[in-house]
């Protein structure tokens, strides 16, 4: 479906089916419905629904810091997203600590998409930019 995480980043934070805010995924019990018994996984709200649900996933276990890090760099539209220095200074902590939990979310949410088939393998990717 999607080529990079980037890629499907940028598609999550502007194809929300519902157009309305995102439920707070610091939340315990946020999104815990199962999914609907028509669930295909093709529409895009199915599509976007596997995404949040990857999300969840790879922030469980984070601390609020944590996940209100990688949250701050990744959701929303890209001219409002914050820099890792403003994360930083919002946080007080070091830009390289900030780096270094969003680089680990974003190794998280990836091995989760590669899992739900949203992202294909990586052995697929690094065919792919080689023969181009």
């Amino acid at each position: 479906m999607f080529y990079s995480l980037g890629e499907l980043m940028s598609w999550y934070n502007t194809h929300n089916p519902a157009r309305q805010r995102f439920f707070n995924l610091f939340e315990p019990e946020s999104g815990s419905n199962s999914y609907a018994s028509d669930f295909s996984g093709d529409s895009e709200s199915d599509i976007w629904a596997s995404i949040t649900w990857a999300i969840k996933r790879a922030l469980r276990g984070r601390s609020y810091l944590e996940a209100r890090s990688w949250a701050l760099r990744n959701l929303n539209e890209t001219a409002f997203q914050y820099s890792i220095e403003e994360i930083a200074c919002d946080l007080q902590k070091t830009p390289k600590k900030i780096s270094r939990w969003i680089r680990q979310i974003d190794r998280d949410l990836e091995r989760e998409c590669i899992r739900r088939e949203l992202l294909p393998a990586e052995d697929i990717v690094k065919t792919t930019q080689l023969s181009t």
